[in-house]
């Protein structure tokens, strides 16, 4: 790629181990839950109380992980870095197995806390690594290596789909975590092959010293605003979407096409973000995916019932992936630079995580009481507007930081 041609060797190296890392621990283990616990779910018959406990305990661990390893990690060695990536990587490969090896045991909960404890902290540290080494379009590496996540989940929910036709849920399960585990090996060799370049360290230092007029008690709060009450808020929808496609008249086939063009905004939209941060900066960036969101919102309530609308709408919305995936580690840099992303990027996350764990019950409430969609999507269009206002206050203090 042409933006790609600046970095030398070692730095596509790293790169190319931080997409294997991201397509595997985001991928493989984290976004093939969905598959392998509907493959758990219907052979215990499990009662849907279980997997909302499940799912709070998966929330719940994220909260305390983004706050207390986010602060831990970056005290740590580049050996030592390496052997928690590793480690944190195996653990939740073995809350994987855990899932459909102890599914009718309280082990099931467990391996939730154990997949969460591994991913909980990967939006903050690969980042974190990648600018250390690349100083030139940064975004754009970040971005490429947080799209593999998705890109891992389409390989890999199908690939699940397929091992449980073909064996039992258990040897299906320890196939799919030797393929997650095959990927981490390179991708732990190339990350740390290497030290770190000693000069690579002064540039992102100066976009702290350049938004150093803007008083971070404001920053924060500004922040907080976009990140914490905007962009995790959408992807509370995600698990009906299928729901609310059949329910407008749509064949169960449309439905699965339609999530389909949710995971390819999925992908898509984390590049894109990047490079448009390497072009005109975070919260520029921030405010062209918001957008996005909004005008998917709006096409779900003016042409809930017409196939391109919702097919537009759904490629539209999906692109809040990289908000709630890339955007606190890239705002965040923006506003406090690179030292000052350490400082405050694992509060930030915690929060993010605390909003959509108090947050989750709202679609289903919200719909349970009006019988349709329409009030969540005002609440989403309405709550993207004043995030959009955050963004652009932001972009006034920060106009060049990426």
């Amino acid at each position: 790629m042409i933006m790609f041609k600046h970095y030398n060797k070692d730095q596509k190296l790293v790169l190319i181990g931080a997409c294997l890392y991201y397509m595997g621990l985001g991928g493989f283990i984290f976004n093939s839950q969905s598959t392998v616990l509907a493959a758990v779910r219907t052979l215990y018959d499990f009662p849907m109380t279980k997997i909302s406990i499940y799912t709070t305990a998966g929330y719940a661990t994220q909260i305390f992980a983004s706050m207390l390893l986010g602060s831990v990690i970056f005290r740590l060695s580049q050996p030592m870095k390496k052997y928690y990536f590793t480690g944190m990587y195996m653990l939740s490969t073995c809350g994987l197995m855990f899932l459909a090896l102890f599914a009718d045991t309280p082990l099931f909960y467990l391996s939730r806390v154990m997949i969460e404890l591994g991913v909980s902290t990967v939006s903050i540290i690969i980042p974190y690594i990648i600018n250390q080494w690349i100083t030139v379009n940064p975004s754009s590496a970040v971005g490429l290596s947080s799209a593999c996540a998705g890109l891992g989940g389409m390989i890999s929910n199908p690939l699940a789909s397929f091992l449980f036709e073909r064996f039992s849920a258990a040897q299906g399960i320890m196939i799919l975590s030797l393929v997650a585990i095959g990927i981490m090996v390179p991708a732990i060799f190339l990350m740390f092959r290497k030290p770190v370049p000693e000069n690579n360290q002064p540039k992102a230092k100066a976009v702290q010293d350049g938004t150093s007029v803007f008083s971070q008690s404001t920053t924060v709060f500004i922040l907080i605003m976009i990140i914490v009450a905007g962009a995790r808020l959408p992807s509370l929808f995600s698990s009906y979407l299928n729901m609310f496609s059949i329910g407008n008249g749509f064949s169960v086939t449309f439905a699965a096409t339609l999530s389909s063009i949710l995971m390819l905004g999925n992908v898509t939209s984390k590049f894109f973000y990047g490079v448009l941060i390497d072009k005109i900066g975070a919260p520029k960036a921030t405010m062209v995916l918001q957008a996005c969101v909004i005008a998917g919102a709006a096409l779900f309530i003016l042409l809930p019932t017409s196939a391109v609308g919702m097919c537009v709408g759904t490629l539209s919305y999906g692109m809040m992936a990289a908000l709630s995936n890339m955007g606190i580690n890239r705002l965040t840099m923006a506003a406090f630079g690179y030292e000052g992303t350490r400082k405050y990027q694992g509060f930030l996350l915690s929060m993010s995580n605390a909003v959509v764990a108090i947050s989750s019950p709202m679609v289903g409430i919200m719909y349970d009481r009006t019988g349709s969609f329409l009030s969540f999507f005002i609440l989403i269009i309405t709550v993207q507007v004043i995030c959009f206002v955050a963004a652009y206050a932001l972009s006034r203090k920060t106009p060049h930081a990426a």
